[in-house]
């Protein structure tokens, strides 16, 4: 009898463990975003972010806590022609990105703000 006690004590501790560790890890970024305003979106996994600029697909490393958020500069994108003034707007959308210090996120829109506190864009969760 001390033995199921112990094991079913053992159990609720791991399992009550696990889900405050998904609580406290929880990243409010992971997941797919469109822009509010132009064609791009964001698809951020546990350490990549990736998308459409309007023009190509791209992706880079990032690094987010609290409500800081640090887009590597060494980012990969795909090299097809565009329209000039689509081209024009996907390369000012990838160095916003670069240029994204913190971000804000209610889970309906997220922010990227820069270093300054300036808005770089808003995006939708993407499907709504």
């Amino acid at each position: 009898m001390l033995k199921q006690i112990f094991t079913f004590s053992a159990v609720t501790l791991l399992i009550s463990g696990c889900s405050m560790m998904q609580l406290a890890t929880h990243n409010p970024l992971l997941g797919e975003w469109r822009s509010a305003t132009s064609e791009a979106t964001l698809r951020f996994d546990e350490n990549r972010v990736s998308g459409s600029d309007g023009c190509n697909r791209y992706g880079s490393a990032y690094t987010a806590s609290a409500d800081t958020l640090t887009i590597s500069d060494q980012m990969m994108s795909t090299m097809m022609a565009c329209e000039s003034n689509r081209m024009k707007s996907a390369d000012q959308f990838r160095q916003s990105l670069m240029a994204t210090k913190r971000y804000r996120s209610d889970g309906k829109i997220l922010t990227l703000l820069g270093a300054s506190g300036e808005v770089l864009g808003e995006f939708l969760p993407a499907g709504k």
